[in-house]
């Protein structure tokens, strides 16, 4: 067993992966970087890359752009599962600069491991999304691809929200999944929330998500 970790990012954060990059690292597999094509990322560490996407988030954020984020994470899986560099590996971790990997991963437990982290919401088909990181091998990461394809072409992009897409692709394509216990938010700017993340990295979490700034790393991490 092989895993690859991927690291999606964008130009405009790549002042903080230095301060990510050791706790990237704890996770003890490979990292692949995976920056955008219109404006590539300065990585802190010499690091193999794909460029995935344009960097339109604020595009996205301002209209909802219905397929921007859904074709980034399915043009990442794609890019895994055909390019030869990635032909070794058996299973990969795909993950983005914001989650923090409290120890080493395991060999992976199930062909598909997720956090659910929350059920239905007004306006989604999905009856669950989920957050970074998302982990399976190489024949469930094909059968995502197919079905994301297939509900893109479908018109079936939840609003654009990848979370929610992602949760309609395991729904749709009827797949199981190991459920890690660990916590992931918007961001860790509440002691609540903080509080939350360092205990369920001292309950075991393999990762926990999502730290936006070095504040927020720092009271995470602080003794």
């Amino acid at each position: 067993m092989k895993t690859l970790l991927t690291i999606d990012t964008h130009a405009g954060i790549q002042d903080f992966l230095p301060a990510m990059w050791p706790h990237y690292e704890r996770a003890g597999v490979d990292i692949l970087g995976v920056e955008r094509t219109n404006k590539p990322t300065l990585w802190p560490k010499p690091v193999p890359t794909i460029a995935v996407g344009e960097d339109l988030f604020k595009r996205w954020c301002e209209h909802r752009h219905p397929t921007l984020l859904c074709e980034r994470t399915l043009g990442t899986i794609e890019a895994l599962l055909t390019m030869p560099q990635f032909a070794d590996y058996t299973d990969f971790c795909t993950s983005t600069w914001s989650v923090f990997f409290a120890q080493p991963l395991p060999t992976l437990p199930a062909p598909l491991v997720l956090h659910s982290a929350g059920g239905n919401a007004r306006g989604f088909d999905a009856p669950y999304f989920f957050h970074h990181a998302r982990w399976f091998d190489r024949a469930t990461a094909a059968t995502i691809l197919k079905v994301g394809r297939e509900l893109i072409a479908a018109g079936r992009t939840e609003l654009g929200s990848e979370d929610f897409f992602f949760g309609l692709i395991v729904h749709t394509a009827g797949l199981q999944w190991h459920n890690v216990a660990t916590v992931t938010m918007n961001g860790m700017d509440s002691p609540h929330g903080i509080k939350a993340a360092r205990k369920a990295i001292a309950k075991g979490a393999w990762w926990v998500g999502n730290v936006k700034n070095a504040a927020e790393l720092a009271n995470l991490t602080a003794p």
